[in-house]
């Protein structure tokens, strides 16, 4: 089963981050090589993921602070919030 994830990444007072990287660095599914950058609102997309489990490492746009975050796919409702701890 593949599932297309909608993401939200926000900082500590939950205002959106522009601009960060975002790469899934590791997978229990094979992926292709999948990085992208968060809009102008925060948002990201993952395309087409198998079910699995990932782990999703997020650079913010200043360099600092670097986090990974571990999620499942398939996921109730194809959303995934990140909250920096920032």
């Amino acid at each position: 089963m593949m599932q297309s994830i909608e993401g939200l990444l926000v900082d500590r007072s939950g205002r959106p981050v522009a601009d960060a990287t975002l790469s899934i660095v590791q997978a229990t599914a094979p992926v292709a090589d999948i990085a992208m950058m968060t809009d102008g609102s925060g948002r990201f997309y993952l395309d087409d993921l198998p079910s699995g489990r990932f782990r999703l490492q997020v650079m913010p746009p200043d360099g600092s602070g670097q986090t990974t975050v571990d999620f499942a796919v398939p996921r109730a409702n194809g959303l995934l919030r990140i909250q920096l701890d920032r």
